[in-house]
């Protein structure tokens, strides 16, 4: 289990990851960011379920909580809790946990990982050589 040192500096980040999604999340939905693959996402209200194909991501929730479904298990997660995924998964959620005027808020990077392969490759320091 990791041990958080100083509590009240992990609260004092999240408020602040939480100002700037609102800043940039007017309204409900997900919003692609300036940063190619990452989308800020945004819910007023309690949302009843959505079923999906997730490609490789790597979900984190700001603020509020989300409730995913994979087959019969049930993952709960909240501020600052993540969900990832390495490979497709036909996930169900829905947010548990939002209102307008303390909204659920996420951030969600899509992993390509070919993509993020030759990324490593192509950025990698000449010096460094495979074992």
């Amino acid at each position: 289990m990791i041990e958080i040192s100083n509590p009240d500096i992990i609260a004092e980040q999240c408020q602040e990851l939480a100002t700037r999604v609102m800043r940039y999340t007017e309204d409900s939905g997900i919003h692609p960011a300036a940063i190619e693959q990452l989308y800020l996402i945004r819910s007023d209200a309690v949302l009843t379920g959505f079923h999906s194909i997730d490609e490789p991501m790597l979900a984190i929730v700001v603020q509020g909580q989300e409730e995913a479904l994979l087959g019969e298990e049930a993952y709960q997660y909240g501020a600052m809790q993540y969900l990832a995924a390495s490979v497709d998964l036909p996930l169900s959620g829905w947010v548990v946990e939002a209102t307008p005027n303390k909204p659920f808020l996420g951030l969600k990077l899509s992993l390509d990982p070919m993509r993020d392969v030759e990324r490593l490759r192509t950025t990698s320091s000449p010096e460094v050589r495979p074992a």
